[in-house]
């Protein structure tokens, strides 16, 4: 029996995970890998264990709004040394974060990094430093990864415009898939039309 392999999935908070990747840890787990659930723990880290029985990883260095450089490098020296004590076989990432930091820790774990870019946020929407450095960073990093999976064409063409990621790594998924059981319609809250 061949072992299995052992995937983990990493994100800005444990409710993302939750929310919005349970569906893939429990197809994961059913195809007969490990799942590894990494992410700063809050009130859902108990909530992925009890759903999922994977094994859940705090993550202590990733600041969702900082901007301090040592603190990011901090956290890129936590998910290398998380990547290589779990023997980490492949590794998804998601948000910005993860994405930019644990793919440059994943290179150097040499474990192979899948990255999402689910959306690009307000970093992209200006054209100032910040805008400016987060593209340099992605850049690095993104070239060290194994495959980029977009959301939405036009984020991937902008990325291919501006040279931050090579097209052959690239793809797109639809969405990252809505759990219609958990996210239900309601009748007390009925939709209203809006105009453009």
């Amino acid at each position: 029996m061949k072992p299995k392999k052992k995937i983990a999935i990493v994100l800005n908070t444990a409710w993302n995970i939750y929310n919005f990747r349970l569906g893939l840890i429990k197809a994961l787990q059913h195809n007969g890998s490990e799942v590894i659930a990494i992410a700063p723990p809050d009130e859902y880290t108990a909530k992925i264990i009890a759903a999922t029985n994977c094994k859940f990883i705090p993550l202590t260095s990733l600041k969702r709004k900082g901007t301090n450089p040592l603190q990011d490098l901090k956290l890129i020296g936590e998910l290398y040394r998380i990547y290589r004590q779990e023997k980490i076989d492949i590794v998804l990432q998601y948000t910005i974060k993860p994405v930019i930091y644990g793919t440059i820790a994943a290179y150097y774990a040499k474990v192979v990094s899948i990255n999402t870019i689910t959306g690009l946020g307000y970093t992209f929407l200006s054209d100032g430093w910040v805008n400016k450095i987060a593209q340099q960073m992605y850049r690095f990093a993104l070239r060290r990864a194994d495959k980029v999976l977009f959301q939405n064409q036009d984020d991937l063409q902008l990325f291919l415009d501006k040279k931050i990621v090579k097209a052959e790594k690239c793809g797109i998924v639809h969405g990252s898939g809505v759990n219609t059981s958990h996210f239900s319609p309601t009748d007390s809250v009925p939709l209203q039309p809006f105009a453009l």
